[in-house]
């Protein structure tokens, strides 16, 4: 009876063993894949950060070339009323 306890144990213990070094295994899986997930959003915040910059940058240029001309065209009204005075 008591070998028979002993022997029930020690398979139970060889399961729970077995069963740890799965989860175990598996834990260390998801944590890779976990690394790896984390490291594309971070490149892809990156990247998002990139092109928002570069919009920016854009959007800064037209409304400097808005006012460009702007100031082109107003230069041009003036002169043309001036010479209509004349």
């Amino acid at each position: 009876m008591v070998k028979r306890k002993e022997t029930e144990s020690s398979i139970l213990k060889m399961d729970n063993e077995k069963r740890k070094i799965e989860v175990k295994t598996q834990l260390d899986e998801l944590s890779k894949k976990y690394d790896l997930k984390k490291k594309e959003v971070d490149d892809d915040r990156k990247e998002i950060d990139s092109k928002m910059r570069q919009r920016d940058l854009l959007n800064k240029d037209v409304v400097t070339a808005e006012e460009d001309e702007r100031r082109k065209f107003s230069i041009i009204q003036t002169l043309t009323n001036e010479l209509k005075k004349l």
